[in-house]
């Protein structure tokens, strides 16, 4: 999608995030990260926007770009399309396991819109009908700007203190909302999740094709990049934090 619209301000923090908050959900503090940038021969745009944009994400975590590699394949990568792929390597202090209990609550940290998942159905979309990516408007702006908004980077929202009062995170990518939840929590914990309104922008998907709200969680964040489960008696900790919001309840 970059290189069809050729913007590439965001996909580099895309890059960074998807390390980062995955970082995150092991209670880890980012380090120095190393990028690898693969293409049929360097253009001067395109891999300046990239090398920018995870320049500018790494600087937004305190985590530094120490180096990383170019590889020109122009036998493999035709055009203006590209390969881009990087590592990540932190620290995390030795926490207290903090056991998940019923009455657990969990919370939801906001997504800045479709995050780095859910992009085939969005180009099968675009593609079945026939929409012009760099024209088509929704909800009064720029469909484009709408699909290539960037990946939140969760560090400057989660810090060290409250990683102490945190028992799981989640980082929501590709199986939605659901799966990825599940994977955090022991096997067989039963719990309740109420995201009452999909954002605006789910609005595209569901006027342009038949899905259901539980087909769109099991694909997409839903508006929710990443989730986390407290001790209820932390609840005011969180509650009034812009982004932040009650989502459900272990049961």
């Amino acid at each position: 999608m970059a290189a069809e619209l050729n913007d590439y301000k965001g996909i580099g923090q895309d890059l960074v995030a998807m390390c980062s908050n995955d970082l995150l959900c092991n209670k880890a503090k980012p380090l120095f990260f190393l990028d690898y940038f693969a293409c049929g021969s360097v253009k001067s745009k395109q891999y300046t926007e990239i090398l920018r944009s995870i320049t500018g994400a790494c600087k937004k975590i305190n985590c530094s770009l120490i180096g990383g590699e170019t590889a020109e394949m122009p036998s493999l990568y035709k055009s203006n399309h590209f390969d881009i792929a990087g590592f990540l390597l932190g620290i995390k202090e030795r926490y207290k396991t903090l056991n998940v209990t019923r009455g657990d609550l969990i919370f939801g940290i906001k997504s800045n819109g479709f995050h780095s998942n859910g992009f085939s159905l969005i180009r099968k979309i675009i593609s079945k009908n026939k929409i012009n990516i760099k024209r088509a408007k929704f909800n009064k702006q720029k469909l484009s700007n709408l699909i290539m908004r960037p990946t939140r980077l969760y560090h400057r929202y989660i810090n060290y203190y409250d990683l102490k009062y945190i028992k799981t995170l989640s980082h929501i990518t590709g199986g939605g909302v659901y799966s990825n939840f599940k994977r955090s929590i022991p096997k067989g914990t039963k719990f309740d999740l109420n995201i009452i309104k999909l954002p605006k922008e789910y609005d595209f998907i569901k006027d342009n094709i038949n899905i259901s709200d539980l087909e769109l969680m099991e694909i997409f964040n839903c508006g929710i990049g990443m989730i986390f489960v407290i001790n209820k008696k932390y609840y005011k900790r969180f509650i009034k934090r812009n982004l932040f919001s009650l989502i459900g309840e272990i049961k």
